[in-house]
């Protein structure tokens, strides 16, 4: 249940997203094939990854975090960026968009701390 409602989320937020950017017109302009893909193949996986244990699950966990931010640290800059930022009005989503900047900058480590946490915790006894 939780792979499904977060990839209900994850719909629901890109696409509140792209509603806001890009106007009501737009709003689902980013399913693309290879997008439903992407969706399809990462449910799939969490699906998959749903049936191992903690400690599997924490270290794959940690595996995955680590690729994805090192090739975010090799990605080069976002072509789009400075387009949607001269479309905002300037003053209404700074604020917004500074605390989702560095929510964006620091849930990855947030993330891999408390993974690491679950790897090293020891098993409680089944007394």
């Amino acid at each position: 249940m939780l792979a499904l409602g977060a990839t209900a989320l994850a719909f629901s937020a890109t696409t509140l997203s792209t509603t806001l950017n890009f106007g009501p017109d737009h709003a689902l302009t980013w399913l693309t094939p290879t997008s439903l893909a992407a969706l399809g193949w990462g449910l799939g996986l969490a699906l998959l990854c749903s049936l191992a244990g903690r400690r599997l699950a924490a270290a794959l966990g940690l595996m995955a975090l680590t690729a994805l931010v090192a090739l975010v640290a090799q990605a080069p800059s976002d072509p789009y960026f400075a387009a949607s930022l001269q479309a905002w009005e300037q003053g209404r989503f700074i604020r917004f968009h500074g605390l989702a900047r560095w929510i964006g900058w620091l849930w990855p480590y947030l993330a891999m701390l408390w993974l690491l946490s679950r790897l090293t915790a020891r098993e409680a006894d089944p007394a």
